[in-house]
Protein backbone atom coordinates (compact mmCIF):
# COMPACT_ATOMS: atom_id res chain seq x y z
CA UNK A 1 0.00 0.00 0.00
CA UNK A 2 1.66 3.01 -0.99
CA UNK A 3 2.49 5.71 1.77
CA UNK A 4 1.10 9.34 1.27
CA UNK A 5 2.09 12.72 2.77
CA UNK A 6 -0.92 14.57 3.29
CA UNK A 7 -1.89 17.88 5.39
CA UNK A 8 1.94 18.77 6.82
CA UNK A 9 0.30 21.41 8.73
CA UNK A 10 -0.84 18.67 11.36
CA UNK A 11 2.35 16.81 11.45
CA UNK A 12 4.07 16.64 14.91
CA UNK A 13 8.07 16.85 13.87
CA UNK A 14 9.78 16.63 16.91
CA UNK A 15 12.12 14.13 17.33
CA UNK A 16 11.73 11.06 20.08
CA UNK A 17 8.33 12.57 21.44
CA UNK A 18 5.59 10.02 20.96
CA UNK A 19 2.14 11.37 19.35
CA UNK A 20 -0.03 9.91 21.75
CA UNK A 21 1.08 12.84 24.53
CA UNK A 22 -0.63 15.17 22.35
CA UNK A 23 -3.72 12.99 20.79
CA UNK A 24 -5.56 13.87 23.79
CA UNK A 25 -5.73 17.61 23.80
CA UNK A 26 -6.42 18.18 19.60
CA UNK A 27 -9.68 18.29 18.50
CA UNK A 28 -10.04 16.18 15.09
CA UNK A 29 -8.96 17.68 12.28
CA UNK A 30 -11.13 18.03 9.39
CA UNK A 31 -9.92 17.18 5.93
CA UNK A 32 -11.95 17.29 2.28
CA UNK A 33 -12.72 14.28 1.64
CA UNK A 34 -13.68 12.37 5.23
CA UNK A 35 -16.43 10.14 4.89
CA UNK A 36 -17.69 11.99 7.56
CA UNK A 37 -20.23 8.79 9.13
CA UNK A 38 -17.39 6.69 9.37
CA UNK A 39 -15.60 6.36 12.87
CA UNK A 40 -12.51 4.03 13.95
CA UNK A 41 -12.48 3.78 17.93
CA UNK A 42 -11.44 1.98 20.79
CA UNK A 43 -13.65 -0.46 22.06
CA UNK A 44 -14.50 -3.10 24.84
CA UNK A 45 -16.70 -4.96 22.84
CA UNK A 46 -16.19 -6.17 19.01
CA UNK A 47 -18.95 -5.01 17.25
CA UNK A 48 -20.05 -1.07 18.12
CA UNK A 49 -18.01 2.41 19.26
CA UNK A 50 -19.07 3.03 22.33
CA UNK A 51 -20.97 6.54 22.78
CA UNK A 52 -18.14 8.27 24.48
CA UNK A 53 -14.36 7.38 24.38
CA UNK A 54 -13.86 4.37 26.34
CA UNK A 55 -12.46 3.57 29.86
CA UNK A 56 -10.37 0.73 30.10
CA UNK A 57 -9.36 -0.88 33.45
CA UNK A 58 -7.55 -3.92 34.74
CA UNK A 59 -5.28 -4.93 37.90
CA UNK A 60 -1.32 -4.70 37.79
CA UNK A 61 -0.17 -8.20 36.14
CA UNK A 62 -3.22 -8.64 34.43
CA UNK A 63 -3.72 -8.73 30.23
CA UNK A 64 -6.33 -6.46 28.89
CA UNK A 65 -8.23 -6.17 25.41
CA UNK A 66 -8.47 -3.05 23.22
CA UNK A 67 -10.66 -3.65 20.34
CA UNK A 68 -10.15 -1.24 17.10
CA UNK A 69 -13.19 -1.03 15.57
CA UNK A 70 -15.17 0.74 12.49
CA UNK A 71 -18.35 2.10 12.13
CA UNK A 72 -20.98 2.71 9.48
CA UNK A 73 -18.29 2.36 6.77
CA UNK A 74 -18.87 1.66 3.05
CA UNK A 75 -17.08 -1.15 1.59
CA UNK A 76 -13.21 -1.11 2.21
CA UNK A 77 -10.54 -3.45 1.68
CA UNK A 78 -7.52 -2.30 3.83
CA UNK A 79 -6.59 0.22 6.72
CA UNK A 80 -3.65 1.75 8.05
CA UNK A 81 -3.85 2.42 12.04
CA UNK A 82 -1.25 3.62 14.49
CA UNK A 83 -2.20 2.93 18.30
CA UNK A 84 0.22 4.83 21.40
CA UNK A 85 0.63 5.07 24.79
CA UNK A 86 2.59 4.71 27.92
CA UNK A 87 4.76 2.51 27.47
CA UNK A 88 5.44 2.32 31.33
CA UNK A 89 1.72 1.23 32.55
CA UNK A 90 0.73 -0.97 29.38
CA UNK A 91 3.16 -3.14 27.46
CA UNK A 92 1.86 -4.81 24.39
CA UNK A 93 1.87 -8.03 24.38
CA UNK A 94 0.61 -8.52 20.63
CA UNK A 95 -2.01 -7.78 18.46
CA UNK A 96 -4.41 -10.07 17.43
CA UNK A 97 -6.97 -9.85 13.56
CA UNK A 98 -8.66 -12.93 14.27
CA UNK A 99 -12.41 -11.97 13.80
CA UNK A 100 -11.45 -8.70 11.55
CA UNK A 101 -14.48 -7.77 9.17
CA UNK A 102 -11.67 -7.41 6.61
CA UNK A 103 -11.87 -10.69 4.51
CA UNK A 104 -8.57 -12.59 4.22
CA UNK A 105 -6.56 -9.57 5.81
CA UNK A 106 -2.57 -9.43 4.80
CA UNK A 107 -0.52 -7.68 7.03
CA UNK A 108 1.80 -5.13 5.09
CA UNK A 109 3.30 -3.47 8.23
CA UNK A 110 2.88 -4.97 11.76
CA UNK A 111 4.36 -2.61 14.63
CA UNK A 112 4.53 -4.08 18.48
CA UNK A 113 5.44 -1.59 21.31
CA UNK A 114 7.39 -0.01 19.12
CA UNK A 115 9.37 -3.33 17.17
CA UNK A 116 8.64 -3.31 13.37
CA UNK A 117 8.66 0.70 12.99
CA UNK A 118 11.90 1.53 14.22
CA UNK A 119 12.27 3.95 11.18
CA UNK A 120 9.60 6.11 11.89
CA UNK A 121 9.77 9.55 13.78
CA UNK A 122 8.41 8.94 17.49
CA UNK A 123 8.43 5.49 17.52
CA UNK A 124 9.35 3.37 20.53
CA UNK A 125 7.52 1.63 23.51
CA UNK A 126 4.21 2.33 23.33
CA UNK A 127 4.02 2.89 19.70
CA UNK A 128 1.87 -0.16 17.76
CA UNK A 129 0.73 -0.12 13.92
CA UNK A 130 -0.86 -2.67 11.75
CA UNK A 131 -1.42 -2.22 8.04
CA UNK A 132 -3.45 -4.66 6.77
CA UNK A 133 -5.35 -5.16 2.96
CA UNK A 134 -8.12 -7.82 2.48
CA UNK A 135 -8.12 -10.24 -0.40
CA UNK A 136 -11.50 -8.49 -1.43
CA UNK A 137 -13.72 -5.73 0.02
CA UNK A 138 -15.99 -6.24 2.80
CA UNK A 139 -19.86 -5.81 2.35
CA UNK A 140 -20.83 -2.76 0.05
CA UNK A 141 -24.34 -1.93 1.82
CA UNK A 142 -22.38 1.31 3.22
CA UNK A 143 -22.97 1.00 6.70
CA UNK A 144 -20.23 -1.70 8.09
CA UNK A 145 -19.42 -2.32 11.51
CA UNK A 146 -17.15 -4.70 13.36
CA UNK A 147 -13.66 -5.42 14.36
CA UNK A 148 -10.43 -3.84 12.88
CA UNK A 149 -7.94 -5.84 15.16
CA UNK A 150 -7.61 -6.29 18.84
CA UNK A 151 -4.32 -5.20 20.87
CA UNK A 152 -3.61 -7.05 23.94
CA UNK A 153 -1.70 -5.25 26.71
CA UNK A 154 0.04 -6.35 30.13
CA UNK A 155 -0.85 -4.08 32.83
CA UNK A 156 2.63 -3.33 34.54
CA UNK A 157 1.82 0.35 37.00
CA UNK A 158 -0.83 1.72 38.58
CA UNK A 159 -2.36 5.01 36.09
CA UNK A 160 -5.21 7.08 36.04
CA UNK A 161 -6.50 8.42 32.88
CA UNK A 162 -3.66 6.97 30.59
CA UNK A 163 -4.54 7.92 27.27
CA UNK A 164 -4.73 5.45 24.03
CA UNK A 165 -4.84 6.99 20.98
CA UNK A 166 -5.46 6.33 17.41
CA UNK A 167 -3.61 8.43 14.63
CA UNK A 168 -1.97 7.94 11.03
CA UNK A 169 1.75 7.90 10.82
CA UNK A 170 1.45 9.64 6.93
CA UNK A 171 5.24 9.09 6.15
CA UNK A 172 8.42 8.63 8.45
CA UNK A 173 8.16 12.39 8.79
CA UNK A 174 5.49 12.12 11.33
CA UNK A 175 2.08 11.62 12.54
CA UNK A 176 -1.36 12.83 12.12
CA UNK A 177 -3.34 12.98 15.25
CA UNK A 178 -7.50 12.17 15.16
CA UNK A 179 -7.75 10.10 12.33
CA UNK A 180 -6.65 6.75 10.07
CA UNK A 181 -6.43 5.90 6.56
CA UNK A 182 -8.94 3.21 5.40
CA UNK A 183 -8.93 2.41 2.21
CA UNK A 184 -12.37 2.47 0.32
CA UNK A 185 -13.24 2.00 -3.75
CA UNK A 186 -12.25 5.82 -4.16
CA UNK A 187 -9.29 5.52 -2.64
CA UNK A 188 -7.39 5.86 0.45
CA UNK A 189 -9.65 8.16 2.62
CA UNK A 190 -9.25 9.46 6.80
CA UNK A 191 -11.26 8.98 8.96
CA UNK A 192 -12.02 10.54 11.98
CA UNK A 193 -11.52 7.74 15.68
CA UNK A 194 -12.44 8.21 18.91
CA UNK A 195 -9.52 7.63 21.59
CA UNK A 196 -10.16 6.28 25.70
CA UNK A 197 -8.25 5.86 28.46
CA UNK A 198 -6.93 3.91 31.02
CA UNK A 199 -7.22 3.49 34.64
CA UNK A 200 -5.93 0.71 37.05
CA UNK A 201 -7.45 -0.30 39.86
CA UNK A 202 -6.37 -3.02 42.58
CA UNK A 203 -10.20 -4.18 43.21
CA UNK A 204 -10.34 -5.36 39.87
CA UNK A 205 -10.86 -8.99 38.59
CA UNK A 206 -7.32 -11.16 38.46
CA UNK A 207 -6.06 -9.86 42.03
CA UNK A 208 -7.67 -10.53 45.73
CA UNK A 209 -8.03 -12.80 48.79
CA UNK A 210 -10.10 -16.01 48.19
CA UNK A 211 -11.79 -17.77 50.85
CA UNK A 212 -12.94 -21.75 51.07
CA UNK A 213 -15.75 -22.70 53.35
CA UNK A 214 -17.43 -25.72 51.50
CA UNK A 215 -18.88 -29.11 52.65
CA UNK A 216 -18.98 -31.70 49.50
CA UNK A 217 -19.95 -35.17 49.48
CA UNK A 218 -19.19 -38.20 47.30
CA UNK A 219 -19.97 -42.11 47.42
CA UNK A 220 -20.23 -42.32 51.21
CA UNK A 221 -17.66 -39.34 52.20
CA UNK A 222 -18.17 -36.34 53.49
CA UNK A 223 -15.26 -33.48 53.42
CA UNK A 224 -15.58 -30.12 55.07
CA UNK A 225 -12.83 -27.71 53.46
CA UNK A 226 -12.04 -24.53 54.92
CA UNK A 227 -9.00 -22.28 53.69
CA UNK A 228 -7.97 -18.78 52.96
CA UNK A 229 -5.76 -18.14 49.61
CA UNK A 230 -4.50 -14.68 47.22
CA UNK A 231 -4.94 -14.46 44.00
CA UNK A 232 -2.16 -12.13 43.25
CA UNK A 233 -2.39 -10.80 39.77
CA UNK A 234 0.88 -9.51 39.60
CA UNK A 235 3.15 -12.50 40.34
CA UNK A 236 -0.33 -14.53 38.65
CA UNK A 237 0.46 -16.77 42.05
CA UNK A 238 -1.96 -18.39 44.01
CA UNK A 239 -1.22 -19.34 48.25
CA UNK A 240 -2.41 -19.85 51.37
CA UNK A 241 -3.33 -22.73 53.38
CA UNK A 242 -6.23 -24.70 52.96
CA UNK A 243 -7.72 -27.80 55.83
CA UNK A 244 -9.62 -30.66 54.97
CA UNK A 245 -11.65 -33.00 57.04
CA UNK A 246 -13.35 -36.06 55.93
CA UNK A 247 -15.51 -38.18 57.75
CA UNK A 248 -17.42 -41.46 56.96
CA UNK A 249 -21.02 -41.70 56.44
CA UNK A 250 -21.99 -44.40 57.94
CA UNK A 251 -19.88 -44.68 60.60
CA UNK A 252 -18.58 -41.29 61.02
CA UNK A 253 -15.37 -42.03 61.67
CA UNK A 254 -12.50 -40.03 60.59
CA UNK A 255 -11.10 -40.94 57.32
CA UNK A 256 -8.54 -37.64 56.88
CA UNK A 257 -7.51 -34.79 58.62
CA UNK A 258 -5.19 -32.61 57.61
CA UNK A 259 -3.17 -29.16 56.00
CA UNK A 260 -2.45 -28.49 52.41
CA UNK A 261 -0.13 -25.57 51.67
CA UNK A 262 -0.36 -24.22 48.00
CA UNK A 263 1.55 -22.24 45.99
CA UNK A 264 1.83 -22.49 42.18
CA UNK A 265 1.88 -20.27 39.09
CA UNK A 266 -1.39 -20.27 37.02
CA UNK A 267 -0.01 -17.70 34.35
CA UNK A 268 -2.90 -16.29 32.31
CA UNK A 269 -5.43 -18.74 33.17
CA UNK A 270 -9.27 -17.62 33.52
CA UNK A 271 -9.78 -20.26 36.24
CA UNK A 272 -7.33 -21.02 39.13
CA UNK A 273 -7.71 -24.98 39.24
CA UNK A 274 -5.86 -26.87 42.02
CA UNK A 275 -6.35 -30.64 43.25
CA UNK A 276 -5.83 -31.73 47.15
CA UNK A 277 -5.59 -35.59 47.18
CA UNK A 278 -7.45 -37.20 50.36
CA UNK A 279 -6.46 -40.63 51.18
CA UNK A 280 -9.27 -43.16 51.65
CA UNK A 281 -9.79 -47.17 50.69
CA UNK A 282 -10.13 -48.59 48.23
CA UNK A 283 -8.46 -45.54 45.55
CA UNK A 284 -7.89 -42.17 47.23
CA UNK A 285 -9.74 -38.75 46.65
CA UNK A 286 -9.42 -35.66 45.08
CA UNK A 287 -11.14 -32.15 46.44
CA UNK A 288 -10.85 -30.56 43.09
CA UNK A 289 -11.20 -26.57 43.46
CA UNK A 290 -11.58 -24.23 41.27
CA UNK A 291 -11.06 -20.50 41.50
CA UNK A 292 -12.88 -17.46 39.56
CA UNK A 293 -10.49 -14.62 38.84
CA UNK A 294 -13.15 -12.29 37.90
CA UNK A 295 -15.06 -12.78 41.44
CA UNK A 296 -12.42 -14.26 43.57
CA UNK A 297 -15.09 -17.21 44.94
CA UNK A 298 -14.01 -20.28 44.95
CA UNK A 299 -15.68 -23.64 44.88
CA UNK A 300 -14.54 -27.64 45.19
CA UNK A 301 -15.89 -31.09 44.64
CA UNK A 302 -15.14 -34.58 45.08
CA UNK A 303 -13.86 -37.83 42.85
CA UNK A 304 -11.22 -39.99 42.76
CA UNK A 305 -7.84 -38.92 42.74
CA UNK A 306 -7.64 -37.14 38.86
CA UNK A 307 -3.79 -38.01 38.83
CA UNK A 308 -4.03 -41.70 38.67
CA UNK A 309 0.10 -41.69 37.37
CA UNK A 310 1.13 -39.80 40.08
CA UNK A 311 3.18 -37.21 38.62
CA UNK A 312 1.69 -34.19 40.76
CA UNK A 313 -0.43 -32.73 38.09
CA UNK A 314 -3.26 -33.56 35.86
CA UNK A 315 -1.64 -34.40 32.13
CA UNK A 316 -1.20 -36.50 29.34
CA UNK A 317 -0.14 -39.71 30.91
CA UNK A 318 -3.07 -39.21 33.08
CA UNK A 319 -5.40 -38.98 29.99
CA UNK A 320 -3.76 -41.63 28.61
CA UNK A 321 -4.12 -44.35 30.93
CA UNK A 322 -7.91 -43.26 30.79
CA UNK A 323 -7.64 -43.52 27.26
CA UNK A 324 -6.25 -47.32 27.15
CA UNK A 325 -8.81 -48.29 29.65
CA UNK A 326 -11.62 -46.45 28.20
CA UNK A 327 -14.89 -48.83 28.18
CA UNK A 328 -13.79 -50.72 31.64
CA UNK A 329 -16.35 -51.93 33.30
CA UNK A 330 -16.18 -53.35 37.01
CA UNK A 331 -15.64 -56.67 37.18
CA UNK A 332 -14.15 -56.96 33.60
CA UNK A 333 -10.30 -57.24 33.09
CA UNK A 334 -9.62 -53.61 31.64
CA UNK A 335 -11.74 -52.33 35.01
CA UNK A 336 -8.86 -50.23 36.85
CA UNK A 337 -10.72 -48.28 40.31
CA UNK A 338 -8.06 -45.52 39.98
CA UNK A 339 -9.24 -44.36 36.73
CA UNK A 340 -13.37 -44.87 37.19
CA UNK A 341 -12.96 -41.19 38.78
CA UNK A 342 -16.47 -40.79 38.75
CA UNK A 343 -16.39 -44.47 40.87
CA UNK A 344 -19.94 -45.27 39.21
CA UNK A 345 -18.55 -48.59 37.86
CA UNK A 346 -17.35 -47.69 34.58
CA UNK A 347 -14.35 -45.71 33.24
CA UNK A 348 -16.75 -43.72 30.65
CA UNK A 349 -17.00 -39.82 29.37
CA UNK A 350 -17.57 -38.89 32.62
CA UNK A 351 -14.32 -39.89 33.76
CA UNK A 352 -12.99 -38.11 30.48
CA UNK A 353 -14.43 -34.97 31.06
CA UNK A 354 -13.56 -34.51 34.83
CA UNK A 355 -9.64 -35.11 33.82
CA UNK A 356 -10.32 -32.67 30.52
CA UNK A 357 -11.67 -29.89 32.52
CA UNK A 358 -9.19 -29.84 35.12
CA UNK A 359 -6.44 -30.55 32.56
CA UNK A 360 -3.07 -28.94 33.51
CA UNK A 361 -4.22 -28.62 37.45
CA UNK A 362 -1.18 -29.06 40.04
CA UNK A 363 -2.44 -31.81 42.33
CA UNK A 364 -1.33 -31.33 46.18
CA UNK A 365 0.11 -35.06 47.98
Amino acid sequence: MKIKVLHKATLFRAMGVLSIFVLTILPLSVHPGHATSTLVCLSSTTDSCPSSPAVFTGPVGSTIKVHVVIANAASFNGFQVWLGTYSSTLNTTSIDLTGSILPGPRVSLECINGHGCEFWLGSGPGTDALYASGSSSTGSNGNATGLLFTVNYRVLATGTGVPLGLYWQVSPSGPDAGEVEVSFATGGTLVPVQNGTFNSCAGCPGSGNVSLQQTVAFRGITASITGSLEVNGTTETLTGTVNIQAVNDTTGAVIFSGTFSIYYYFGAAIMVKFVMVIPSTPVSLGAICSIDKATYLGSCMLARNPDPARYGSINIIDLGMLAVRFGGIEGSANYMPSLDLAADGSIDIIDVGIESVNFGAPVFY
